[in-house]
Protein backbone atom coordinates (compact mmCIF):
# COMPACT_ATOMS: atom_id res chain seq x y z
CA UNK A 1 0.00 0.00 0.00
CA UNK A 2 3.00 2.57 0.83
CA UNK A 3 4.84 1.24 -2.51
CA UNK A 4 1.06 2.16 -4.39
CA UNK A 5 0.99 6.01 -2.20
CA UNK A 6 4.09 7.17 -3.01
CA UNK A 7 3.93 6.01 -6.82
CA UNK A 8 0.16 7.96 -6.79
CA UNK A 9 2.44 11.22 -5.10
CA UNK A 10 5.53 11.02 -7.64
CA UNK A 11 2.51 11.08 -10.86
CA UNK A 12 0.80 13.90 -8.66
CA UNK A 13 4.46 15.62 -8.83
CA UNK A 14 5.02 15.12 -12.46
CA UNK A 15 1.11 16.84 -12.99
CA UNK A 16 2.21 19.64 -11.44
CA UNK A 17 5.12 19.71 -13.76
CA UNK A 18 3.01 20.42 -16.49
CA UNK A 19 0.08 22.79 -17.69
CA UNK A 20 -1.76 20.14 -18.46
CA UNK A 21 -3.46 18.54 -15.54
CA UNK A 22 -5.45 21.66 -13.57
CA UNK A 23 -4.78 22.08 -10.02
CA UNK A 24 -8.35 21.83 -9.24
CA UNK A 25 -8.17 18.10 -10.16
CA UNK A 26 -5.47 16.85 -8.03
CA UNK A 27 -6.36 15.24 -4.88
CA UNK A 28 -7.76 13.19 -2.58
CA UNK A 29 -10.39 10.31 -3.59
CA UNK A 30 -14.11 11.74 -1.93
CA UNK A 31 -13.87 8.11 0.36
CA UNK A 32 -10.57 9.05 1.44
CA UNK A 33 -10.30 7.85 5.51
CA UNK A 34 -8.04 8.96 8.71
CA UNK A 35 -5.94 5.84 8.30
CA UNK A 36 -5.02 6.92 4.65
CA UNK A 37 -4.37 10.74 5.32
CA UNK A 38 -1.92 10.08 8.29
CA UNK A 39 -0.14 7.58 5.94
CA UNK A 40 0.23 10.17 3.56
CA UNK A 41 1.01 12.51 5.75
CA UNK A 42 3.85 10.23 7.22
CA UNK A 43 4.64 9.76 3.30
CA UNK A 44 5.20 13.52 2.96
CA UNK A 45 7.10 13.90 6.11
CA UNK A 46 9.77 11.07 4.95
CA UNK A 47 10.52 12.29 1.70
CA UNK A 48 10.52 16.07 3.05
CA UNK A 49 13.31 14.55 5.78
CA UNK A 50 15.04 12.24 3.31
CA UNK A 51 15.34 14.81 0.40
CA UNK A 52 16.53 17.40 2.75
CA UNK A 53 18.97 15.04 3.94
CA UNK A 54 20.03 14.06 0.80
CA UNK A 55 20.56 17.43 -1.24
CA UNK A 56 20.90 19.77 1.59
CA UNK A 57 23.34 18.32 3.55
CA UNK A 58 25.70 17.67 1.15
CA UNK A 59 25.26 21.56 0.09
CA UNK A 60 26.01 23.06 3.92
CA UNK A 61 29.55 20.85 3.76
CA UNK A 62 30.77 22.11 1.28
CA UNK A 63 29.89 25.76 1.22
CA UNK A 64 30.22 26.14 5.14
CA UNK A 65 29.68 30.07 4.78
CA UNK A 66 25.70 29.49 4.74
CA UNK A 67 25.82 28.26 8.17
CA UNK A 68 28.26 30.92 9.25
CA UNK A 69 26.05 33.25 7.50
CA UNK A 70 22.44 32.10 9.36
CA UNK A 71 21.49 34.23 11.44
CA UNK A 72 17.55 33.55 12.34
CA UNK A 73 18.53 31.88 16.28
CA UNK A 74 20.43 35.41 17.13
CA UNK A 75 19.14 36.55 19.92
CA UNK A 76 16.94 33.44 20.95
CA UNK A 77 17.89 30.74 22.92
CA UNK A 78 17.25 27.18 20.78
CA UNK A 79 14.14 26.14 23.09
CA UNK A 80 12.79 29.42 21.94
CA UNK A 81 13.81 29.82 18.66
CA UNK A 82 12.14 25.90 18.38
CA UNK A 83 8.70 27.06 20.15
CA UNK A 84 8.29 29.62 16.95
CA UNK A 85 9.42 27.58 14.45
CA UNK A 86 6.95 24.74 15.40
CA UNK A 87 3.67 26.56 16.94
CA UNK A 88 4.16 30.13 15.22
CA UNK A 89 6.44 29.49 11.42
CA UNK A 90 3.33 26.88 10.69
CA UNK A 91 0.68 28.68 10.78
CA UNK A 92 1.31 32.19 9.43
CA UNK A 93 3.24 30.67 6.58
CA UNK A 94 0.69 27.86 5.31
CA UNK A 95 -1.77 30.90 5.83
CA UNK A 96 0.44 33.42 3.63
CA UNK A 97 1.74 30.65 0.97
CA UNK A 98 -0.89 27.50 1.11
CA UNK A 99 -4.06 29.10 1.37
CA UNK A 100 -3.98 30.63 -1.80
CA UNK A 101 -3.23 26.99 -3.45
CA UNK A 102 -7.36 26.25 -4.32
CA UNK A 103 -9.51 28.52 -5.41
CA UNK A 104 -12.03 29.42 -2.90
CA UNK A 105 -14.16 32.89 -2.78
CA UNK A 106 -14.17 32.87 1.07
CA UNK A 107 -10.52 31.58 1.83
CA UNK A 108 -8.97 34.20 -1.03
CA UNK A 109 -10.50 36.84 0.70
CA UNK A 110 -10.00 36.35 3.70
CA UNK A 111 -6.09 36.46 2.50
CA UNK A 112 -6.11 38.85 0.61
CA UNK A 113 -7.08 41.18 3.86
CA UNK A 114 -4.91 39.46 6.24
CA UNK A 115 -2.12 39.30 4.27
CA UNK A 116 -2.53 43.36 3.25
CA UNK A 117 -2.22 43.58 7.36
CA UNK A 118 0.50 41.32 8.07
CA UNK A 119 2.69 42.71 4.75
CA UNK A 120 1.92 46.24 6.36
CA UNK A 121 4.43 45.66 8.72
CA UNK A 122 7.19 45.13 6.13
CA UNK A 123 6.03 46.60 2.78
CA UNK A 124 3.53 49.32 2.81
CA UNK A 125 3.69 49.44 -1.27
CA UNK A 126 2.72 45.83 -1.31
CA UNK A 127 0.11 45.69 1.65
CA UNK A 128 -1.51 48.62 -0.28
CA UNK A 129 -1.74 46.62 -3.85
CA UNK A 130 -3.63 42.99 -1.46
CA UNK A 131 -5.77 45.72 0.34
CA UNK A 132 -7.19 47.13 -3.33
CA UNK A 133 -7.80 43.95 -4.79
CA UNK A 134 -9.45 42.77 -1.71
CA UNK A 135 -12.05 45.89 -1.60
CA UNK A 136 -12.19 45.47 -5.51
CA UNK A 137 -13.52 42.30 -4.95
CA UNK A 138 -16.07 43.37 -2.39
CA UNK A 139 -17.51 45.90 -4.38
CA UNK A 140 -18.10 43.48 -7.02
CA UNK A 141 -20.40 42.08 -4.87
CA UNK A 142 -22.37 38.87 -5.62
CA UNK A 143 -21.22 39.43 -9.58
CA UNK A 144 -21.11 35.95 -10.73
CA UNK A 145 -19.09 36.66 -13.71
CA UNK A 146 -16.42 37.91 -11.97
CA UNK A 147 -16.22 34.96 -9.96
CA UNK A 148 -15.76 32.58 -12.69
CA UNK A 149 -13.41 35.05 -14.44
CA UNK A 150 -11.06 34.48 -10.58
CA UNK A 151 -12.07 30.82 -11.13
CA UNK A 152 -11.32 30.36 -14.80
CA UNK A 153 -7.75 32.26 -13.81
CA UNK A 154 -7.35 29.34 -11.62
CA UNK A 155 -7.97 26.86 -14.00
CA UNK A 156 -5.77 28.42 -15.89
CA UNK A 157 -2.38 29.42 -14.25
CA UNK A 158 -3.25 27.00 -11.24
CA UNK A 159 0.31 25.22 -11.57
CA UNK A 160 1.96 28.44 -12.26
CA UNK A 161 0.71 29.66 -8.82
CA UNK A 162 1.52 26.57 -7.06
CA UNK A 163 5.49 27.17 -8.65
CA UNK A 164 5.34 31.00 -7.28
CA UNK A 165 4.37 30.07 -3.97
CA UNK A 166 6.48 27.54 -3.38
CA UNK A 167 9.31 29.73 -4.75
CA UNK A 168 8.63 32.53 -3.06
CA UNK A 169 8.77 30.52 0.12
CA UNK A 170 12.24 29.59 -0.16
CA UNK A 171 13.10 33.01 -1.09
CA UNK A 172 11.79 34.55 1.92
CA UNK A 173 13.70 31.89 4.14
CA UNK A 174 16.98 34.25 3.11
CA UNK A 175 15.76 36.81 5.72
CA UNK A 176 17.19 33.92 8.22
CA UNK A 177 20.46 35.11 7.08
CA UNK A 178 22.66 38.47 8.62
CA UNK A 179 22.77 40.97 5.87
CA UNK A 180 25.78 40.68 3.66
CA UNK A 181 27.12 38.05 4.70
CA UNK A 182 26.09 35.68 2.59
CA UNK A 183 27.77 35.39 -0.68
CA UNK A 184 25.15 36.29 -3.18
CA UNK A 185 26.49 33.20 -5.59
CA UNK A 186 24.91 31.04 -2.65
CA UNK A 187 21.00 32.32 -2.14
CA UNK A 188 19.91 29.50 -4.53
CA UNK A 189 21.92 26.69 -2.26
CA UNK A 190 21.50 28.20 1.06
CA UNK A 191 17.39 28.03 0.06
CA UNK A 192 17.77 24.36 -1.43
CA UNK A 193 16.03 23.17 1.90
CA UNK A 194 12.98 25.60 1.84
CA UNK A 195 12.22 24.65 -1.94
CA UNK A 196 12.05 21.09 -1.03
CA UNK A 197 9.88 22.15 1.50
CA UNK A 198 7.82 24.43 -0.20
CA UNK A 199 6.78 21.89 -2.61
CA UNK A 200 6.03 19.12 -0.20
CA UNK A 201 3.68 21.56 1.50
CA UNK A 202 2.17 22.73 -1.85
CA UNK A 203 1.73 19.21 -3.02
CA UNK A 204 -0.01 18.21 0.70
CA UNK A 205 -2.11 20.94 1.02
CA UNK A 206 -3.78 20.26 -2.38
CA UNK A 207 -3.87 16.53 -2.08
CA UNK A 208 -4.72 16.52 2.15
CA UNK A 209 -5.92 19.79 2.68
CA UNK A 210 -4.83 22.77 4.47
CA UNK A 211 -4.72 21.93 7.85
CA UNK A 212 -2.60 18.77 6.94
CA UNK A 213 0.06 20.74 5.15
CA UNK A 214 -0.41 22.74 8.66
CA UNK A 215 0.72 20.12 10.69
CA UNK A 216 3.18 18.45 8.35
CA UNK A 217 4.88 21.92 8.53
CA UNK A 218 5.14 21.68 12.56
CA UNK A 219 6.27 18.27 12.85
CA UNK A 220 8.75 18.51 9.88
CA UNK A 221 10.00 21.90 12.13
CA UNK A 222 9.91 20.19 15.55
CA UNK A 223 12.18 17.03 14.10
CA UNK A 224 14.68 19.53 12.70
CA UNK A 225 14.92 21.70 15.48
CA UNK A 226 15.56 18.87 18.16
CA UNK A 227 19.42 18.72 17.59
CA UNK A 228 19.46 22.09 18.44
CA UNK A 229 18.37 21.49 21.67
Amino acid sequence: MTKTLIKDEFICLRQLLTRRTPVASIGLPPKSNGKKLILLLSVYLVLDLTITIIIGWPIHVIFPEIDEAYGAMEGFTALEFMLMAVFLAPPIEEFLFRLPLRYSKRNLRIWLVLSALFVLVFQYIVSLVLFSLWLYWLTRGKDRQFDVKVMRFYKRFGVAIFWFFALFFAAIHLSNFTANSLPIHLYLPAIVPQIIAGISLGVTRLRLGFWWAMLLHALFNLIVSLPSL
